[in-house]
């Protein structure tokens, strides 16, 4: 199932599947590693667990 970002409908100019969603996502979460000075934890905290921490088992 998509998420909507933007516009209505799925034939306007800004639409995401959750596919490429994930993808931005990781691609953020390595820029982020490689430029930041950022703990790892924290930047997938903030990409992926929407700013909840994340307990590792």
């Amino acid at each position: 199932m998509a998420r909507r970002f933007g516009p209505e409908s799925k034939n306007d100019l800004f639409y995401l599947e959750e596919e490429e969603l994930d993808a931005m996502k990781t691609l953020l979460a390595y820029l982020l590693m490689e430029n930041t000075p950022l703990d790892k934890d924290d930047i997938y905290t903030y990409i992926f667990g929407e700013g909840k921490k994340i307990l590792w088992q």
